[in-house]
């Protein structure tokens, strides 16, 4: 049986809502004034991640409220976009986790931030990033849409860029304890990469 497209559409928004929710609520909650250090970020590092937040907002946007992007949609059996759905749901939950292990680490211009190598920290370093990367996959089945599929190796490519940055940052914070940390486990996907 065929799910209608406004079902999904639907549903995408409100899965971008909680997840918006989910983490401004998580990240206000330790993003204080007292403690937090001046860090400038390079102005192309900014640049990337503007075009990532841009197209992980304003294309579901575009898509959900208008036929800017009909000429671009395939065919995709409604189990699969619901598959993505689900893959979507389970990125909110498993962002909650890693918000709650970061708790005063969720920014990396707070003075008093410690290494943290539990919760989804012990199987990959970067799983917000992770997070962001699954999410443009999972709105590709979603929106069985070509400008997901196509944005969605972007991101990717924007969070590995986005990491060479970060990770030479942390090991200066951290020095041997982060290489170390380096070795055991990978950047986005538990054992692969």
């Amino acid at each position: 049986m065929a799910i209608d497209t406004s079902i999904f559409k639907i549903s995408l928004l409100v899965l971008m809502v909680i997840f918006g929710i989910t983490k401004k609520n998580l990240t206000n909650k330790h993003l204080i004034e007292d403690g937090v250090k001046d860090i400038n970020l390079p102005m192309n590092i900014i640049l990337l991640l503007v075009i990532a937040s841009i197209g992980i907002v304003l294309f579901p946007l575009v898509w959900i409220f208008s036929d800017l992007l009909s000429f671009a949609e395939f065919r995709l059996s409604s189990p699969i976009r619901v598959f993505g759905l689900g893959l979507y749901l389970s990125m909110i939950l498993l962002m909650y986790w890693q918000m709650i292990t970061l708790d005063v680490n969720i920014s990396m211009v707070r003075d008093d931030r410690y290494l943290v190598t539990d919760g989804p920290y012990r199987y990959i370093r970067h799983p917000l990033y992770t997070i962001f990367i699954i999410i443009t996959f999972s709105m590709t089945l979603i929106a069985a849409n070509w400008a997901f599929a196509i944005y969605s190796p972007i991101v990717f490519f924007i969070m590995l860029f986005r990491v060479q940055y970060e990770e030479h940052f942390l090991k200066n914070e951290f020095g041997q304890s982060y290489v170390d940390y380096m070795k055991e486990t990978k950047k986005f996907f538990p054992k692969l990469f």
